[in-house]
């Protein structure tokens, strides 16, 4: 007889899926343009890294790529051949000059492909800065938050108005960055 505190020991599997993998092409990822860049402009080129996973060359793939939900974009590479690893570079340009976020979509079509589980990356992102050329800098966060960004791990920074304990005003005007607005830092 088994215990009911024995229940749970030992290993348990479930939900297991087995696939016949026989053509496969591989959407490894996006090697350009980097997640950050500075003063981007409306001709940015896209590059993705294609893996042919398969032991016969791949030919006619479709590549495509949205940018921030705009036209979907279509080009052809011939061929890959056999277990072997290309970097494309889309030769229609992207619009990323708005600063800020851009999401990019792109995916791959090809014929026969019997796993299309590596098809595509859905939420590629890149963040546009712009070019600080004036110096002295200053940015009083008073017109927006100067195109910066919290980032890492659970950060607490915050833009808009400190409304905390120690820190009640900002040091020009009323807006400011902190570690959480209603915070004691």
């Amino acid at each position: 007889a088994i215990a009911a505190n024995d229940y749970g020991n030992g290993i348990t599997i479930d939900n297991v899926k087995l696939y016949t993998v026989k053509n496969d092409v591989e959407l490894v990822k996006v090697e350009a343009p980097a997640p950050t860049g500075c003063s981007m402009g409306s001709n940015e080129l896209l590059t993705v890294q294609v893996y042919n996973n398969y032991n016969q060359p791949q030919t006619n793939v479709q590549l495509y790529y949205q940018a921030d939900g705009g036209s979907i974009v279509n080009e052809t590479v011939a061929s890959i051949a056999a277990k072997d690893t290309i970097s494309y570079t889309f030769a229609t340009p992207m619009n990323l000059s708005a600063t800020g976020l851009h999401t990019i979509k792109t995916w791959l079509v090809a014929t026969g492909d019997t796993y299309q589980n590596n098809d595509s990356i859905l939420n590629y992102t890149v963040r546009n800065e712009p070019l600080i050329a004036q110096f002295p800098y200053l940015e009083n966060f008073e017109s927006g938050d100067g195109a910066w960004y919290p980032g890492g791990q659970a950060s607490s920074w915050a833009y808009g108005t400190p409304a905390s304990q120690h820190v009640k005003k900002a040091a020009s005007g009323s807006k400011a960055w902190k570690t959480s607005l209603t915070g004691y830092y």
